[in-house]
Order: structure tokens, then C-alpha cells, then sequence
């Protein structure tokens, strides 16, 4: 929106970013004189706001790369893209996608409703082999929900819509609640699941339902890649991790399987969105790809971590973290 060079020559390019770009601007902006990087290019485009001449807030693409004069740097060029009609429409697919995943659940909690009903014999009496079906098909309809989950989860944390709504909760009796959601399928495939808790474990500030999804999809992950008779084992305990101004604890949740494990060169990258393992086609699965994303996304927003240690045809362990001192100084304030 500046139409002459007197607009913008001589200012300072701080003027052109409102102050909360200030501190990554200045990050790029060193990244790209710092005379021991070479011609360093920026290798992606970063994504700022800049403030046009009329005052208005506008998303651009930032492309940065130096120039020299007689081979000495001297100064750098940026390019921007206006990124406000990609964003107009990153909102319109997202709130279509949230008007689709609603018209999903609805029928499908219907159908749950039905199932549950069915099942409780309120309709009449049923025998075990009905009853057993029953639950197969109560399982399948919970791992539908929880892909339309994953899709909607997915759809915010592409326009920043994502949140967490943590409470004081007790985090073992969630990880009994999941580990029996999943007991009808380990029996289908002769898998078994053992727990070890830690009945000492602190009360956290978690939201719930997130990390119940988390629990979720790292249950789901851990049955579809263990063959049958295999073993799947989930704990929790007090994890206390050294830092240069003391002690930090967490509780740690682990998932471990004796599943078919993941190479070492697809593990730097299993936490992608739409990352998945080639090996997935020797169990004839193939999930969407957006479940461990999810993970790594609703931990950060815990302030936790999470990662994985795993080896091919050794099975897999997924780790993640809570902190207990967030939870702590919540409770006190």
C-alpha cells in the first residue's frame, strides 16, 4: 500500500511491523547479516504481520535472502506475499470442516445411543454372542468419533483456533477409563494390556478430553501395529528431570507395545502431520496420519513434552510429560 519511495526510504523496518514482530524480525534480520552464515537464504517463508499505510494489521510471507557488493555483505533483501486471502479461506475450510464433523458426530452419537440401549437389554433380552457383537460395534463407532475428533482438532490448529480448557483432575483414573475403552478390541486379537500406576501421583491442571484423546490414539496406534498374542503396556509415575535452577517433576505417562516398531530414519519425523510409517501396509492399515500431530500439539499446550523410543521389529514405547509445578502454582493462586 506504499505508493513512493520517500514513504519507506529512510525509515527504520521496525516502523513497518507492529511490536509484537519485533523480536523474531530481529532474529531474522541477524540470521541474515551474521557474517559467519555465508549467503545464507531463509530457507522457508516465515509467516509476520506487517502494517500497511493506512494503519491496517496484514498477514505476509516473508522470503529473506543477503546481498554483497564486491563479495561483502552488506545488506539483505525481503520479499512478502499478502497471505490475506489465503487466510480468508484457510477460515472458510475451517469453520466447512467444522460444519461437516458435526453432521458426522451427531448421527454417529445417535447410532451409540442405540447400541448402549441394545445392549443394557432396556429393548429385551439378548444373548452373549449378540452382546458380543454389540461391543465390536461400539468400539467401531468410538474409533469413528475419534477420527472426527482428530479432523476437527486438525481443521483449528491450522487457523489457530486450538485451545485447552485444563481443570484439577485426577489423571490415573483416565488412563483406566481408556485402557477399558480398548479391552474388546486387545480381546479380538488376543492382545494383552497390563497397567502399572502410581496411586501417589499428584492432582494435575489437565483438560481432560484432550489428553484423553492423546491416551486415545497412542491405545489405537499401539493396537493396530501389535500382532496377535502380543502385549501392550501402559504406566504412569512421578518423573523428575534436572535443570540449571533446580528440579522439575512431572508425572509421566508411557505406552509401550511389542508391535512392529519404527525405523530409525522415520522417527525424527513421526510427530508430523500426515507423517506415516511405509511398514503400516504389512498390517493393512492406513490411519490418516494426523494422530501423533495431535499429540505433540495438545502436550505443548500443557507446557509437557513427548517423543518417541522405538526400533524396527522391537516395538515401541510412546512417553509423555506433564508438569507438576504448573499444577501446583495453579491450585495455590
Amino acid at each position: 500500500a506504499y505508493q513512493k519511495e520517500a514513504e519507506i526510504v529512510g525509515h527504520s523496518l521496525a516502523e513497518f511491523f507492529p511490536e509484537t514482530s519485533h523480536e523474531a524480525l530481529e532474529t531474522v534480520v541477524q540470521q541474515l547479516l551474521d557474517g559467519g552464515s555465508g549467503d545464507r537464504t531463509l530457507q522457508d517463508n516465515l509467516e509476520f504481520d506487517v502494517i500497511s499505510q493506512s494503519g491496517e494489521v496484514i498477514p505476509v510471507s516473508v522470503l529473506g535472502f543477503p546481498f554483497f557488493e564486491r563479495r561483502k555483505k552488506i545488506g539483505y533483501f525481503l520479499i512478502m506475499n499478502d497471505l490475506r486471502m489465503i487466510k480468508r479461506m484457510e477460515r472458510m475450510k475451517a469453520d466447512f470442516n467444522s460444519m461437516i464433523v458435526h453432521d458426522l458426530r451427531s448421527p454417529m452419537n445417535v447410532i451409540q445411543g442405540f447400541i448402549e440401549l441394545i445392549r443394557n437389554r432396556v429393548v429385551g433380552e439378548i444373548n452373549s454372542e449378540q452382546e458380543e457383537l454389540l461391543d465390536i460395534a461400539k468400539e467401531n463407532v468410538k474409533k469413528v468419533l475419534a477420527l472426527v475428533d482428530n479432523f476437527l482438532v486438525a481443521s483449528k490448529l491450522e487457523v489457530g483456533k486450538f485451545s485447552i480448557e485444563p481443570k484439577l483432575d485426577e489423571l490415573n483414573g483416565l488412563i483406566r477409563r481408556q485402557v477399558d475403552n480398548h479391552k474388546v478390541l486387545t480381546k479380538s486379537k488376543n492382545i494383552t494390556i497390563s497397567l502399572d500406576l502410581d496411586h501417589d501421583l499428584p492432582l494435575l491442571f489437565f483438560d481432560s478430553m484432550r489428553i484423553d484423546q492423546v491416551l486415545n490414539n497412542l491405545l489405537s496406534n499401539a493396537m493396530k501395529f501389535t500382532p496377535e498374542g502380543g502385549e501392550i503396556f501402559v504406566s504412569s509415575s512421578l518423573y523428575i528431570q534436572s535443570a540449571e535452577n533446580g528440579e522439575k517433576r512431572y508425572v509421566r505417562v508411557a505406552v509401550r507395545d511389542t508391535g512392529v516398531g519404527i525405523p530409525e530414519d522415520k522417527l525424527p519425523r513421526i510427530f508430523e502431520k500426515y507423517e506415516q510409517v511405509d511398514e503400516n501396509q504389512a498390517f493393512n492399515v492406513r490411519g490418516t496420519g494426523l494422530g501423533l500431530s495431535i499429540c505433540k500439539e495438545i502436550i505443548s499446550l500443557h507446557d509437557g513434552e513427548i517423543w518417541v523410543e522405538s526400533r524396527k521389529d522391537s516395538g515401541s514405547e510412546f512417553i509423555f510429560l506433564l508438569p507438576v509445578e504448573t499444577s501446583i502454582e495453579k491450585i495455590v493462586k
